[in-house]
């Protein structure tokens, strides 16, 4: 089949399967990269919260919580 077509049909098949290659290898690096990062930025604020709330707890065990124990 290839034998019937002339040289610049094949030269730009050729090209044209590099470029696809290319393109999807490309995707899949650029998807993983994303993903790394995502995950880390999800991460990084999960952490940020759970200190928060942790000072928060700490705050009210130690500031709030005698200010209220004659009242309650």
């Amino acid at each position: 089949m290839l034998k019937k077509l002339n040289l610049g049909i094949k030269v730009n098949l050729l090209l044209l399967s590099i470029f696809i290659g290319l393109v999807l290898t490309g995707g899949l690096v650029l998807s993983q990269l994303l993903e790394g990062y995502a995950e880390k930025l999800v991460t990084d604020q999960a952490l940020i919260l759970i200190e928060t709330m942790g000072s928060v707890r700490e705050y009210t065990n130690n500031q709030v919580n005698p200010e209220l124990a004659d009242r309650l």
